[in-house]
């Protein structure tokens, strides 16, 4: 290893640029065409990974050139000037040392400032020699108060090493004594040790430029070296990685990133960027929301887990796959790996194999896949790659399924054949994808990242598709060509079927490997000969199976053109038909039926033919809940529900599982979600009975319109089974869950696209009915999110509450007023979601509203939130009022501007408004009548009310320390004499949950020395085996943790949400 001030030896090409370099100067000095300080002060210098690079041993042809007085580009010009008039010297020399001329002396282009994105040089960009250069001025960097960019300053080569990535990089080399200084004293010693470090404190030296991080992680790769331990926990904050997002151009971070996977060892700088937590900015970049990752991670992802949490065994796969040493690279690696495939196309597929969930979410597949390559500037190539690899993933992961089958060796050749033919030239590629896609999901990993079972799988395969000779599926060619299937058919001309017929022929070939072309010809004469002998008829089964869609007018126009075209009476083919072996003919008797069933396709099967029987024959045994019709929406659901203790007629339900899940959901369930009980529990009385008709619906047969019922059915079963995984440790009832939730879903899609719309002359007729159908989509859709409250995921409300405002607007344009207590649900559901969002649009403060007004109120006072959720309608308008607040302040924090005073005025006078309310303002008839009940209700309100003030004050206006603690303790008190006064009543805690707003809110503000009765009360709540509760709780403990490293946001609960991407709910 060279040490302190050796010099380095030059090639000739470099030594001929030095001195050229430094005749430059010369020659500027002698014309004092320039300052005279500028021009004796001048020093040269090379920088960075050349000198680096030189003292490894290692040859390089990118040299960074800083220069002490003047800027790159100044330099720049007079070097070009100075060449010009001097080329006749120069140039004979370089071609005598073997440089092109095109190589000589490119000139230079320049390369703007662009700080905002934290390229804060302006640099010079040429050619000189057969060497790429870039020049550019030594710098300090001086940041001021008022912004977040540096200003450029010229500096020292000393203050100029200390602004540099890492030490082993801020090695300089001085072209006049031709000697390395390393000017802060440590960077040959971390060569020699192989350490990256950062010459200043990791943390400024990253905030300074972002995009460090990923260069050090390309130099530890590259090289083998390790990280700082201090350098790495810099590499992990939330702050860089935000920073690295918004202040670096997506163009910078692709460079770094396509050149780590053109390095030697990217499985070491893939593991680097994962333990960073750097996965999702550094990948999906833009891409990264919140509802992405909800889309795309696991089912049991934890939010303090490095996110994707098993996106490593995409990269150890590929590095085994590459590794010659191992028995995998030999076997499954050698077939997967074409010979001289570049690398980077592997790591592409393993740096984006998590996103291979597209194909099952909402996102547009093509659009989706160019913005995630888009990136890292992918090009594309890449793009396409990832592109196909997804659409094709589930057809490939089948047709991997028929040849590891015991029965694999019945499959026909064609088939398998066939399918790797659809996949294209880039199927190895694509069958990679799929691997990874597989064990990216894959919940449990071996801890040496070995997936024997998948790879086996894989290997089985692939070894199938090389036995039975079909890797060149794709580019095999038809045996036989246009012109002699133009004479087995006796055709005239050819046209688009022609394709078909080839790829026929090309199936036929799989499954005959070795026949000839006279043995082609006799197989497509078999196809022939058995068409019908009639023309006409033969015509019109062709137009049957490939128009069956289309209407019989149709049709017999195609037939009339086909005539035209003068195709002979009986054995001529029309020109636009083919033969009708190669596929199945739909019979013309079919065709109806098909077109009919087609719209039934996704619909579950029912049983058309069980007896009809009416809701109240079928579930209820008492006339007293009895159904009546009734042409005013759910108005008919409060007669049948006076008392939650009706017995519910299992042997009416359509199997054992149903009824048990059923009477769970009604005696247990309703029950446990109001806080409070009541005989008009709303998850009984306005769900069960429209769900009972959903089930007798199915009994019967599905009718038009039913669908949402249908869904409803299956959503209170599904939450019914996530309530009872606690009693079964097996994950049966789990599985059920998931399941029923899912046809919840299928019937819901099914119900939205039955919503009719009216027109003006049938509403007053068809308007019950109708609202009948929008309200059970509405129901099916809340339905579905208690389901997910149950299970714990929450990562569909938000979507569920946008579908439920656009259904009741969609009602509103057609004058039908939506079901009032549907309305009040997911109205307050919506505002608790606005609490804890962390991406709330900035809205402007209108100067006209000196005060949020009754404008802004959403509940009536007669909406009974009291019983549903335990709070006023007046408090939950104040909870909105607060949220439009903070939205105001937003706008302007976001323009920089300051506080309107008329905003600040309203927010000083909502806080007394909030600090005068009282509990005597409510009227609270709707609670129920016995003291125990009213006193539960009360202490909910009280919670609620404490709460109000956190929110407002993390939200809006600061408070005070010991004002903050002590609405905190308020909060825990009273929740806590809510278990105290059940437990007085005999109740046992698995009866009613409270609301977890008030707890959530209070307890993330919690100081460390106040902690126990919130840890005490979150503990006591997991006895209610309410997923959402485990899942708030653990964002508590995370915003507890980031309090006490010291990070002091508020609210607290603000940066856990944003750093991990969770959404939450808090009911």
């Amino acid at each position: 290893m060279k040490r302190k001030n050796e010099s380095i030896c030059l090639l000739p090409a470099e030594r001929l640029f030095r001195r050229l370099l430094l005749d430059c100067r010369d020659d500027l000095q002698r014309s004092r065409s320039t300052s005279p300080s500028t021009i004796h002060n001048l020093e040269i210098w090379i920088t960075g990974g050349w000198v680096r690079d030189k003292l490894l041993g290692i040859e390089s042809s990118d040299i960074d050139i800083a220069l002490s007085t003047m800027t790159g580009v100044q330099f720049a010009d007079l070097l070009t000037d100075f060449y010009s008039r001097n080329e006749a010297e120069y140039s004979p020399q370089a071609t005598e040392i073997g440089i092109p001329s095109r190589h000589l002396f490119t000139g230079f282009k320049k390369t703007a400032r662009n700080p905002g994105m934290s390229k804060n040089l302006e640099t010079a960009i040429g050619k000189v020699f057969g060497l790429d250069l870039d020049l550019v001025n030594l710098r300090t960097e001086v940041y001021t108060a008022n912004s977040r960019s540096p200003q450029m300053e010229f500096g020292t080569a000393v203050e100029d090493a200390f602004r540099r990535d890492a030490t082993i990089n801020a090695l300089f080399y001085d072209v006049d004594k031709q000697q390395v200084k390393d000017f802060t004293g440590r960077g040959l010693d971390d060569m020699t040790a192989g350490i990256i470090r950062t010459p200043l404190e990791p943390y400024q030296t990253f905030v300074d430029d972002p995009l460090r991080v990923i260069r050090v992680i390309r130099f530890a790769s590259k090289l083998g070296y390790s990280i700082d331990e201090g350098a790495q926990l810099s590499m992990k904050d939330e702050r860089i990685h935000r920073a690295l997002r918004e202040k670096v151009s997506r163009e910078r971070i692709g460079i770094e990133v396509l050149k780590i996977m053109r390095d030697p060892n990217p499985s070491l700088a893939f593991r680097l960027i994962f333990e960073s937590g750097l996965y999702s900015t550094v990948f999906l970049g833009p891409l990264d929301t919140a509802e992405l990752r909800r889309a795309l991670s696991l089912p049991n992802y934890n939010p303090e887990d490095p996110w994707l949490a098993t996106w490593p065994n995409t990269f150890r796969i590929i590095a085994m796959l590459l590794d010659s040493t191992t028995i995998i690279s030999k076997t499954l690696g050698k077939m997967l790996v074409q010979c001289g495939e570049k690398s980077e196309d592997l790591w592409i597929a393993a740096a984006f194999a998590p996103i291979a969930k597209f194909r099952h979410t909402k996102w547009k597949l093509d659009q989706a896949v160019k913005d995630a390559t888009r990136s890292i500037r992918a090009t594309s190539r890449m793009s396409k790659l990832i592109e196909d690899s997804i659409t094709h993933m589930d057809d490939i992961q089948s047709t991997i399924d028929l040849t590891t089958a015991p029965n694999s060796s019945d499959v026909p050749l064609s088939v398998i054949g066939m399918a790797i033919r659809s996949w294209g030239t880039t199927w190895r590629l694509q069958v990679l994808y799929s691997l990874l896609a597989e064990v990216v999901y894959e919940q449990s990993a071996p801890d040496d990242g070995f997936f024997p079972v998948h790879l086996e799988r894989y290997s089985t395969f692939m070894n199938f598709v090389f036995e039975q000779n079909l890797q060149d599926a794709p580019t095999i060619k038809p045996i036989l060509n246009g012109n002699d299937i133009k004479e087995i058919f006796n055709l005239n001309r050819t046209g688009p079927f022609m394709k078909t017929v080839l790829e026929g022929l090309v199936r036929w070939q799989f499954d005959n490997a070795g026949s000839s072309r006279d043995d082609a010809k006799d197989w497509l004469r078999t196809q022939r000969e058995g068409l019908p002998r009639d023309s006409l008829q033969r015509r019109r089964l062709f137009l049957a199976h490939t128009l069956w869609s289309f209407p019989d007018c149709v049709i017999d126009k195609q037939l009339a053109d086909l005539d035209k075209a003068g195709c002979d009476g009986t054995d001529g083919e029309p020109s636009s038909s083919r033969p009708f072996g190669v596929f199945p003919v739909l019979d013309p008797s079919m065709r109806s039926q098909r077109r009919t069933n087609q719209s039934f396709a996704q619909k579950p099967k029912s049983n058309r033919n069980s007896p009809e029987k009416s809701g109240s024959e079928i579930f209820y045994r008492h006339s007293l809940y009895g159904m009546r019709s009734s042409s005013t929406g759910y108005s008919h659901m409060d007669s049948i529900t006076s008392s939650i203790s009706f017995e519910l007629d299992k042997g009416y339900c359509r199997n054992i599982l149903e009824g048990q899940l059923m009477e769970n959901y009604v005696r247990n369930v309703a029950t446990l979600l109001q806080p409070i009980p009541h005989s008009q529990n709303t998850y009984s009385s306005l769900y069960v009975p429209v769900a009972l008709l959903g089930s007798a619906a199915l009994r019967s047969g599905p009718t038009q319109g039913g669908s949402g019922r249908v869904a409803i059915l299956f959503s209170l079963l599904a939450t019914s089974a996530f309530n009872l995984r606690a009693t079964n440790s097996s994950g049966a009832f789990d599985e059920v869950a998931r399941t029923l939730r899912l046809q919840a879903f299928d019937w819901l899609q099914m119900a939205l696209e039955e919503l009719p719309e009216l027109s003006r002359g049938t509403r007053d007729v068809c308007r019950p009915a109708v609202s009948q159908m929008y309200e059970s989509a509405i129901s099916a859709i809340l339905t579905l999110i208690t389901a997910d409250i149950m299970e714990g995921s929450m990562s569909e409300y938000q979507v569920h509450l946008n579908g439920v405002n656009r259904i009741c607007k969609q009602m509103r344009d057609q004058s039908i007023e939506p079901d009032r207590r549907l309305v009040t649900i997911s109205s307050f559901l919506t505002v608790l979601s606005d609490t804890t969002s962390v991406d709330l649009p900035p809205v402007p403060w209108s100067t006209k509203n000196a005060f949020p007004n009754s404008g802004s109120n959403m509940f009536a006072d007669d909406c009974n939130l009291e019983v549903t959720y335990g709070i006023t309608a007046t408090l939950a308008n104040y909870i909105h009022q607060v949220t439009i607040l903070s939205q105001n302040i937003s706008h302007f924090i976001s323009q920089n501007l300051p506080i309107h005073p008329t905003l600040l005025s309203a927010c000083y006078e909502f806080s007394k408004t909030i600090s005068s309310w009282s509990i005597d303002w409510e009227n609270l008839a709707s609670l129920p009548a016995t003291n125990c009940n009213v006193s539960l209700g009360k202490i909910h309100i009280l919670a609620f009310a404490q709460s109000l003030q956190i929110y407002f004050h993390t939200r809006v206006l600061p408070c005070t320390d010991s004002e903050m603690a002590l609405y905190v303790q308020r909060v825990a008190e009273y929740l806590m004499e809510i278990e105290t006064v059940r437990a007085q009543q005999g109740r046992s805690l698995d009866v009613t949950a409270s609301i977890m707003w008030p707890g959530f809110i209070a307890s993330c503000e919690a100081e460390p020395d106040a902690r126990d009765i919130w840890h005490e009360w979150w503990e006591g709540m997991q006895k209610y085996q309410i997923g959402n509760i485990s899942k708030l709780w653990s964002v508590v403990k995370h915003a507890w943790a980031m309090r006490d490293e010291g990070l002091r946001e508020v609210p607290a609960w603000m940066p856990v949400l944003r750093c991990t991407g969770t959404k939450i709910l808090a009911v």
